[in-house]
């Protein structure tokens, strides 16, 4: 268990510092919103043969990307 809260750790780490480079308003926020996303779309992939996910979850990313970013326009 410890060594799969480390690898969710490290994934946490680096999908928050693509969101800061991506100019999102909170990216702490977005980083947590990403790994779910990715860690989602892998458990669906692996345990339901579904076609597709990595595609679906890339267009979920990048609209929570924008989202992020609009936040920043206010």
């Amino acid at each position: 268990m410890a060594g799969r809260a480390r690898h969710l750790g490290r994934y946490l780490e680096l999908l928050t510092g693509i969101a800061s480079r991506a100019g999102a308003a909170d990216p702490p926020l977005l980083g947590r919103q990403l790994l779910i996303l990715l860690e989602g779309a892998t458990a669906v992939a692996a345990h339901h043969s579904a076609v597709g996910a990595g595609d679906h979850a890339r267009r979920a990313a990048l609209t929570l990307l924008s989202a992020a970013r609009t936040s920043l326009d206010g």
